[in-house]
Formats: C-alpha cells, sequence, structure tokens
C-alpha cells in the first residue's frame, strides 16, 4: 500500500482511504477483543488502535518485537540471546 498518502498521520502511514481501497468489498474489520485475547501479526499486517467514547476502561498492550541473532538492532538492548 502506499504511504504517506493524502490523510495519512505520519509519512510511513497509510490512510484510512488507501485502507478502504485496498480492502475491497471487505473493508475494514475491527476484532471485539476480552480480557485474555491476543493479535499476533508481522511488520506487513495492516493495522490500526482504536478507540472509542464507549471504551471507559484503562486499555494496556504489550508490544514485543522478534528478531533473528542476523537482524537485531543493534541501537537496542536484548533480553535475552
Amino acid at each position: 500500500m502506499p504511504t504517506g498518502t493524502e490523510g495519512a498521520a505520519f509519512d510511513w502511514s497509510v490512510s484510512r482511504k488507501v485502507a478502504e481501497e485496498v480492502g475491497g468489498g471487505v473493508g475494514i474489520l475491527r476484532p471485539i477483543f476480552e480480557p485474555g485475547d491476543v493479535l499476533l501479526f508481522d511488520e506487513l499486517f495492516l493495522h490500526s488502535t482504536a478507540a472509542e467514547p464507549e471504551m471507559r476502561s484503562m486499555r494496556y498492550a504489550v508490544e514485543t518485537w522478534f528478531f533473528g541473532p542476523s537482524r537485531f538492532p543493534r541501537e537496542y538492548a536484548p533480553l535475552a540471546f
């Protein structure tokens, strides 16, 4: 998908219009999570964080990145080898 188009929040992000276009007839899907649910995806998965006025409780998330030893970014410190 092209990034940085009109309506995109950042030059590396995709606008909602582009996301809707590439979704074809399916459109944008939003999973409904229950406590303990998890969603795993890679860097190619087009995604966005959503917030609605009905979401009155604190939302917590854990972001974890996994790298093979040969691709680990030099500017980060690994937790394990």
